[in-house]
């Protein structure tokens, strides 16, 4: 829903929260974010850091597989890892950016997170976009 806000392609309406529900990759998108969640769990068996440090690159996977709805669930995963080399320290960045927000919104009965989820979801697609781009580059030399 963001991705294509971020674009410009199009505004942000209420009918696009379905939009994931409606697409035809709704089956390969769990099946991202399960193999996702099983990765990162089993890395986070051995210790703490290295769970985060695959959960992190693994988190372009479901904006991957919305551009490339061909690709299988662990391709997207794949292509995150490359794509996250050397961007990781930054994700992490605007991880820790959003977390006083979240714990204030906590003190305000969650009623602030109306308004931080859309914007942190906006600054997260931008940030895919970014990588995207520079990926792209990189890649065509």
């Amino acid at each position: 829903m963001f991705l294509p806000f971020v674009r410009g392609e199009k505004p942000l309406q209420a009918g696009g929260l379905f939009y994931t529900l409606k697409a035809p990759y709704y089956k390969k998108s769990i099946g991202v974010y399960l193999l996702m969640y099983i990765f990162t769990f089993l890395w986070a068996l051995l210790l703490f850091i290295p769970g985060i440090i695959k959960a992190l690159s693994y988190s372009l996977a479901p904006y991957i597989l919305a551009d490339n709805p061909e690709l299988t669930a662990n391709q997207a995963i794949e292509q995150s890892m490359k794509m996250m080399k050397g961007h990781k320290m930054k994700l992490f960045l605007i991880y820790l950016g959003y977390l006083g927000f979240a714990l204030l919104s906590i003190v305000g009965l969650c009623i602030p997170l109306l308004w931080l989820m859309p914007y942190y979801l906006t600054v997260f697609a931008k940030f895919y976009e970014e990588v995207k781009s520079e990926y792209n580059a990189t890649s065509a030399e």
